[in-house]
């Protein structure tokens, strides 16, 4: 009994002469992976990611369950993961047991950040030999070009979000700047030139009459040409394409604009319609042109 006590002692003392060295094992991370750690009370076994574990492009962002507080230690709170900013480390710390130092301890440790899950048995030992201080992930080159896609997908995502956030609030500006506009028209009269001039176009022998009423301008901000549509003949007309001219000598000036005119000019109809453009120098031409291009053919009203 004596000699087995004193290998006992000896044995224990030769345990705990061995000395903690730092070793490294690579572990390859892929979208879910598992593992088993030896964790020794009062040391620490490191977690090395290939990326910063708040990087805002990985979501979900980190989260951190622990099954067994008693034997292990790792931030889990939200203060706790706060201090991991800008970090790529995350350890794992064995807790001593003062009152039962050879107590042993099971617990899992599972770790979830952009799209890779991981599970990780741990179990206390103390036997220095059987413990890695530091695990390094990696990821391989196939496996990192997915991570690149899906982080510039999530990105371009993010960018798309922002333009339609920005273009809803110009939308909402304009409309509001539209509303502005009304308020304007209703207090002002607008100065208008008259025409009252009547031309007529023949398109595939069907006989097709604009009335050129007047040019309404307002503020001197945008200017309305107002006309009628009158068709003579007895088919219909589909309107593929409206363009206001103004002619001044042998130059020819197309007008930017809106055209307010029914795309279907059916037999016998008469339509009212108006020609919208910001260009002030609509209202000094000589002479005006409009080219309908319709699904019969072109015809040119000019006066």
């Amino acid at each position: 009994m004596k000699n087995l006590l004193l290998l006992v002692l000896f044995l224990s003392g030769f345990v705990n002469a061995v000395e903690i060295k730092p070793s490294f094992e690579n572990v390859n991370l892929k979208e879910f992976t598992a593992l088993s750690l030896n964790v020794m009370p009062d040391t620490g076994t490191q977690l090395i990611f290939p990326f910063t574990l708040d990087n805002p492009e990985l979501t979900p962002n980190l989260k951190i369950k622990l099954s067994n507080s008693d034997g292990f230690w790792v931030p889990t709170t939200e203060a706790e993961i706060s201090q991991l900013k800008g970090q790529n480390t995350l350890n794992i710390l064995g807790v001593a047991d003062t009152s039962n130092p050879t107590a042993k301890h099971l617990g899992v440790l599972n770790i979830s950040i952009g799209g890779y899950n991981l599970s990780i048995a741990l179990k206390t030992v103390y036997d220095p030999r059987k413990v890695k201080t530091n695990i390094v992930f990696n990821i391989p080159d196939d496996k990192r070009e997915h991570m690149v896609e899906k982080s510039v997908e999530r990105y371009t995502k993010a960018l798309d979000k922002q333009y339609d956030e920005k273009f809803n609030n110009l939308d909402a500006l304009a409309r509001k700047n539209a509303l502005n506009y009304v308020g304007d028209i209703v207090l002002n009269e607008p100065d208008s030139n008259s025409f009252k001039i009547e031309t007529e176009s023949v398109i595939n022998n069907n006989r097709l009459l604009i009335f050129a009423d007047s040019i309404e301008s307002y503020n001197d901000s945008f200017h309305v040409f107002v006309y009628e549509i009158e068709n003579y003949s007895s088919v219909d007309f589909k309107i593929n394409n409206f363009s206001l001219l103004g002619l001044n000598g042998d130059l020819e000036t197309l007008f930017d604009g809106k055209t307010n005119c029914p795309a279907l000019i059916k037999s016998g109809g008469k339509y009212k319609c108006t020609f919208t453009t910001l260009d002030k120098t609509s209202i000094n031409s000589d002479e005006y042109k409009i080219i309908l291009n319709t699904d019969r053919g072109e015809g040119v009203f000019k006066w």
